[in-house]
């Protein structure tokens, strides 16, 4: 698994300044104009004295492969992080899969290497769960019921299940792909419960559920009725 802290190889000194030795990362989305992560990047970035900058880069999805592909031979360019609409199709570009990306195939966070490969992984999941260990919310052996069934909720229902959930159940409005990404993470977590729902039924059924959580680019969390 890559570590948020080690994704990026940014050298040391003031990001006060972008100079000739400053390391560049992007955020790819579309549309772009309501990312916050570089302000919380670049700020960390100075507090620690590493000569980094994050910078965001607004990509259609039919753009994505091809703005990738001119990534690779930029030799300052520290990585990608990968927000909606691009988590899937930015995963089938790299050369690599890491962690939980290799069996979700979804990249929200892509590391280039010097000779011009790209490492994806997903952090999600990982994230999502450490906040809620923070909030002192456990999921261990409860159901939870998870609305969405994109990039950022397959690495996060797999976090769940992989911190114990017991039952996992997802709405989500494209009934197909929801029992797509049940039957991928059944398979892979296979000690626990993993059933689709529509979306039309998630009100009802969150009051039996232990825990809710609603997947959409603007994640939010709820803790649950019992």
């Amino acid at each position: 698994m890559i570590h948020d802290e080690k994704l990026f190889d940014g050298s040391a000194g003031s990001t006060s300044v972008i100079d000739g030795k400053t390391r560049v990362a992007v955020i790819l989305a579309y549309p772009a104009k309501h990312v916050r992560t570089p302000h919380f990047f670049n700020a960390r970035c100075r507090e620690r004295g590493i000569n980094m900058v994050l910078v965001p880069w607004e990509v259609p999805p039919e753009g994505l492969a091809a703005t990738m592909a001119a990534f690779r031979p930029v030799s300052n360019l520290a990585g990608m992080i990968v927000t909606v609409p691009h988590k899937i199709m930015a995963a089938a570009a790299c050369d690599e899969l890491v962690g939980d990306a290799r069996h979700l195939q979804v990249a929200n966070a892509i590391r280039r290497e010097p000779t011009g490969r790209l490492v994806g992984a997903t952090l999600d999941g990982d994230g999502f769960v450490a906040g809620l260990r923070k909030r002192d919310i456990s999921v261990d052996g409860k159901r939870v019921l998870m609305v969405g069934a994109g990039g950022a909720a397959s690495s996060i229902g797999l976090a769940l299940l992989g911190a114990g959930a017991a039952m996992l159940t997802i709405a989500n409005r494209d009934k197909a792909k929801g029992a797509r990404l049940a039957e991928s993470l059944a398979a892979a977590c296979p000690q626990a419960i993993v059933q689709p729902l529509p979306v039309s039924q998630a009100s009802k059924h969150a009051g039996s559920a232990g825990h809710a959580s609603r997947q959409r680019p603007r994640s939010t969390w709820q803790n649950g009725a019992q």
